[in-house]
């Protein structure tokens, strides 16, 4: 019988421009799973060992130099976790089954744009075991002082199936072929990458469709009055130089 394989699995992407990732990439995962136990079950000679069926994904810096702490991560236990949000702005962490909200101080003010229409109508639970699939936004966290914070959010699609359904609709690992059972496209990313005219035609769509679009043009005009500046400052004591001598 096979039982789990790996426990970890990590994939690299970099230059995020914004500090949005863009990442379609498919993680497998082989283990099994006890039913009555809810847990997922590693054989053993004498005795089996379980474990609760918990996913983490964990957003770090590609440089551990920088910081070995994740940006944000989530932990998911398959067994009890709440449906993928269908927007952004309901991935809250309050669908976070272990989240305790932090006590407000007393000069604490209330966010205005925190509003019942900035909260999801239903938070549903499911055994994903049961369910065998879920997707949708879910909340990234930081622990600050002892209690969750949320530092993000993302999208995502998590499935279960049985070994004989598995073997019917293979996929490969990522975007490896056999990719399908879902297709998992090649994302679109902004590159930084000079290296065409159709990266440069993308990174200037990036930036015009960006809701900083107005951060970078005033960046563009600022270097571009540096310039100037600086060939003025430049230039200007050959021209004084030249007109006492002229």
């Amino acid at each position: 019988a096979e039982y789990v394989k790996q426990w970890y699995q990590r994939r690299v992407r970099e230059r995020a421009v914004n500090g949005d990732g863009v990442f379609n990439w498919r993680f497998k995962f082989n283990f099994l799973y006890s039913y009555l136990q809810r847990k997922v079950m590693v054989p053993g000679d004498i005795e089996d060992t379980y474990y609760d069926p918990i996913v983490t994904l964990r957003v770090m810096d590609s440089n551990p130099a920088v910081t070995r702490e994740p940006y944000g991560y989530i932990h998911l236990n398959l067994s009890y976790m709440p449906r993928g949000q269908c927007r952004e702005d309901w991935a809250i962490m309050d669908i976070i089954p272990e989240y305790v909200e932090p006590p407000k101080g007393k000069d604490e003010v209330v966010d205005p744009d925190d509003t019942p229409e900035d909260r999801p109508p239903k938070i549903i639970f499911v055994n994903l075991y049961k369910a065998k699939k879920v997707q949708g936004w879910y909340p990234l966290y930081q622990k600050q002082g002892g209690y969750l914070v949320k530092n993000g959010h993302i999208y995502m699609e998590l499935e279960v199936m049985s070994k004989e359904q598995a073997e019917k609709r293979p996929a490969g690992f990522g975007r490896h072929e056999p990719n399908s059972n879902p297709t998992i496209p090649e994302p679109i990313r902004v590159t930084t990458e000079f290296g065409g005219l159709e990266a440069k035609v993308r990174t200037v769509k990036f930036i015009w469709k960006s809701p900083n679009r107005l951060k970078f043009i005033l960046a563009i005009i600022l270097q571009i009055f540096g310039l100037i500046f600086g060939a003025l400052m430049f230039n200007a004591p050959s021209a004084v130089l030249s007109s006492l001598t002229g």
